[in-house]
């Protein structure tokens, strides 16, 4: 709201009125058919003012807009979405991309029973990212545990946990592998950096 004032030069609560006027607007003209054809459903919450506020959003994919969206999150929230739609309607739904707490699934299966679900791509990569983050501390924290073993002996792998099972010899591996890695990507760039035709552009 405050950047939007600050551009057409106006107060903020006036530009929350006209927003407020146009969604009644927008809300009577596409009440009566908003969820018409409504067969693949994308739910997801996102939070804002530094998560102490959350939103329930409800997509078509088909269309790739909005069809509804309500403050809080959890099932509750969710229901009032399913509540606003006769069961006809719900036996309709074909899709629901969701993430993937178990309520989720069990709330979607309840109310739309011929539904399929299915975890959205984001929470998918999101979920690998964190995968992949927690292994590369954990063999981080082996190689670094490998170079004081000289200096410290077996004490430095003490609060290792599982990792003082793959011993030094992992370590040493992956540390020459990655100095391996960057020095080739580094030598590379030079290399292009280098050529007549970076030269020329």
């Amino acid at each position: 709201m405050s950047t939007v004032a600050r551009t057409v030069r106006v107060e903020w609560h006036s530009v929350n009125g006209i927003c407020g006027r146009v969604y009644d607007e927008i809300e009577v003209q596409m009440s009566a058919g908003r969820f018409d054809g409504l067969q693949r459903i994308g739910i997801d919450e996102m939070s804002y003012r530094k998560g102490r506020k959350y939103l329930t959003v409800v997509i078509d994919h088909s269309l790739g807009c909005i069809v509804w969206a309500h403050w809080g999150y959890g099932q509750d929230a969710l229901n009032l979405f399913f509540d606003e739609m006769v069961r006809e309607r719900r036996r309709v739904i074909e899709i629901v991309t969701a993430a993937g707490e178990k309520w989720n699934k069990t709330l979607v299966s309840r109310r739309c029973p011929n539904a399929r679900w299915a975890m959205d791509p984001f929470h998918v990569v999101e979920w690998m990212n964190n995968a992949l983050d927690k292994v590369r501390r954990m063999e981080w924290r082996m190689v670094n545990a490998e170079v004081r073993v000289g200096a410290e002996g077996e004490d430095a792998w003490e609060g290792l946990g599982r990792a003082r099972m793959h011993r030094p010899v992992l370590g040493r591996r992956i540390l020459t592998s990655s100095l391996g890695t960057a020095g080739t990507l580094w030598s590379r760039t030079l290399s292009a950096s280098r050529s007549p035709s970076a030269a020329r552009s």
